[in-house]
């Protein structure tokens, strides 16, 4: 039987009889809801997170959760009461994610240290077609209002401006980067103020991107990272004299250009090898995303913009070429934000379509999720199967919101499990997230789990 809303009325006769001492299953069967809205109001009450002052009820009986698809009795998920950072507003960025399906309570998302949240990262799984990317545009909508600018990276066109929602461009003052069509106007071999060891760790940097991506070999990796040292002695850039490291970096056309000359110079030993690499990264080239007349990216501009959504769209690259712009962007913001150190929360970077990511050490990924927390910078991870995720991504996400996902091995359920206070049974949390409806969520946030019915545009934009 489908789980009718509780009305006002029926709250607050299920208020009066708890504050009576009624027991949750004398309640459930006078009231007509289940034990399961009741328990989650009495979870509000002893949490005091209603607006009214309500005396919390005698007797000590703990709340349960049962099955999200079946209005039973029986216990399925026990679970005791919810702090008040998931049922309210607990800093200027509160999000609202949508409504307790039990007791209809409005559920926030809290990314903001000083709720007690270990980082402000969120992931997000879901099968295509259960509202994964509406829910993401409806936060990063959320996330303007409070002036915290977003970018996002967009392969699919999961956040194009024809497709997305009305309101996604007005409250959130959407803008596109076109860098599939236009290209980008950053240069990925610039030597920046982490780089100790100057151009070896740039060329270092992208030898290893291209070897993950483009999955060249030992002898093509060693070939790459010296070519990009070559094209920096081109420029009179020298490892052993910082002051040269200042000069304009090379761009990846003379990387090209060394990479040809060794190939038609026959003479040359490594003209074999070197055409070899160059046959698996032409594609890198053909497209030339990285150029002077290529669209502009400032971080300080975003960041500054306080409430804008930017989207970077890679629709038009070969999928190989998706993945190493995709590397080299991210490289690009951390090294912002670590120039410009320590900062509250100030923005937030998207990335849908995580399989298109990889979560390996020392990836920027990877780093990104170890320190950007204390630059200030967010991240959400958004993906249509788990094991598209990292270990270390699911370790250092503090906030978790997972739709319908066949959940292949348990491994959400076990991760659910092992962090969730009021959640057990790895059986019975893969069942219920294998059998959420479209629209609705289980959102796991401050060592709890909570099955959402996420809030839609229309009705966010009467509380802004």
């Amino acid at each position: 039987m489908a789980m009718q809303k509780i009305t006002d009325e029926e709250r607050q006769k299920i208020i009066d009889l708890l504050q009576q001492g009624a027991s949750t299953q004398e309640i459930a069967e006078i009231v007509d809801v289940t034990t399961r809205q009741v328990a989650a109001i009495k979870a509000h009450i002893t949490m005091a997170t209603y607006e009214d002052e309500i005396t919390p009820p005698s007797n000590s009986y703990s709340p349960q959760v049962t099955s999200l698809t079946e209005d039973k009795t029986e216990d399925v998920v026990p679970h005791s009461a919810y702090p008040t950072t998931l049922t309210s507003p607990t800093s200027f960025i509160s999000i609202p994610v949508g409504y307790d399906i039990h007791s209809s309570e409005r559920i926030f998302w809290n990314p903001h240290p000083d709720t007690g949240s270990s980082n402000p990262h969120l992931m997000v799984i879901g099968e295509s077609g259960y509202g994964k990317t509406y829910a993401l545009q409806c936060l990063v909508t959320e996330l303007a209002q409070k002036g915290i600018s977003s970018v996002i990276i967009d392969y699919g066109q999961g956040f194009d401006l024809e497709n997305s929602p009305s309101e996604l461009i007005k409250y959130g003052q959407a803008e596109e980067i076109l860098v599939g069509r236009n290209g980008i106007g950053i240069n990925p071999l610039e030597v920046q103020k982490t780089d100790l060891n100057g151009p070896l760790n740039v060329a270092v940097r992208v030898s290893d991107s291209f070897s993950r991506i483009y999955r060249i070999g030992i002898q093509q990796h060693a070939l790459l990272r010296d070519i990009v040292l070559e094209a920096f002695e081109y420029k009179q850039i020298y490892r052993d004299d910082p002051n040269s490291w200042n000069k304009d970096a090379p761009h990846f056309s003379e990387v090209e250009m060394i990479l040809d000359g060794i190939i038609q110079d026959r003479y040359d030993p490594r003209s074999r090898s070197m055409q070899t690499l160059k046959s698996h990264i032409s594609t890198f080239f053909i497209f030339n995303t990285f150029r002077k007349t290529g669209d502009s990216l400032s971080w300080s501009q975003i960041v500054d913009s306080k409430g804008k959504v930017f989207i970077i769209q890679l629709q038009g690259l070969e999928g190989r070429t998706e993945k190493v712009v995709t590397e080299f962007l991210l490289w690009d913001l951390y090294n912002y934000i670590v120039r410009t150190g320590a900062n509250p929360l100030r923005l937030f970077c998207i990335l849908d379509e995580a399989h298109n990511l990889s979560f390996d050490s020392g990836t920027p990924v990877d780093r990104l999720l170890r320190e950007a927390r204390k630059f200030g910078l967010g991240l959400v991870f958004a993906s249509q199967q788990p094991q598209d995720f990292s270990q270390v991504a699911y370790a250092n996400t503090a906030s978790k919101l997972i739709f319908q996902t066949l959940d292949d091995g348990n491994k959400v359920a076990r991760q659910v499990a092992a962090k969730i206070r009021n959640m057990g049974n790895v059986k019975d949390i893969s069942r219920l997230i294998s059998q959420l409806p479209r629209g609705q969520a289980l959102f796991l946030s401050m060592n709890y789990g909570l099955p959402v019915k996420i809030e839609n545009m229309e009705s966010r934009t009467t509380h802004w």
